[in-house]
């Protein structure tokens, strides 16, 4: 992990159901509660140390200003490495991470398409040509 570049920053959104609903009970007529109240909390999370390291707090649903993506497109940082799952999988996300001049691995969605390019030949070389390259 010391070898890495970036920050490893793990990331991820939870909705929570209950919590809501509990403050707006205590806080307001219990009549007026709305059942389906929902927050989400989007958690940024750096490896290393084993701290968060952002925590966002938006409306449970699932659209606008409360997608994840979004929410990570607004908090990226340079020099992190973001790991996500496939819920983040968007190129406007993955050109907004490049651009802050960090990285992101994310898990690919089960009916993506991809196709494997070789960059670099890589050979092996032989002990006589290691020697022979080796300088004296």
């Amino acid at each position: 992990m010391k070898d890495l570049q970036h920050v490893v920053t793990l990331v991820d959104g939870t909705l929570l159901k209950g919590l809501p609903v509990l403050a707006q009970a205590a806080l307001a007529d219990s009549r007026a509660v709305k059942a389906k109240a929902k927050w989400r909390l989007h958690t940024q999370f750096d490896l290393q140390r084993g701290v968060p390291i952002r925590i966002d707090l938006t409306e449970g649903n699932a659209g606008g200003e409360s997608d994840e993506r979004a929410v990570l497109q607004r908090a990226l940082d340079k020099g992190h490495c973001y790991v996500t799952d496939r819920g983040y999988a968007k190129f406007a996300l993955f050109n907004a991470i490049a651009a802050a001049e960090s990285s992101y691995v994310c898990r690919l969605r089960d009916n993506s398409r991809y196709e494997s390019r070789r960059i670099a030949s890589w050979r092996r070389k032989t002990s006589r040509q290691a020697s022979s390259s080796m300088p004296s």
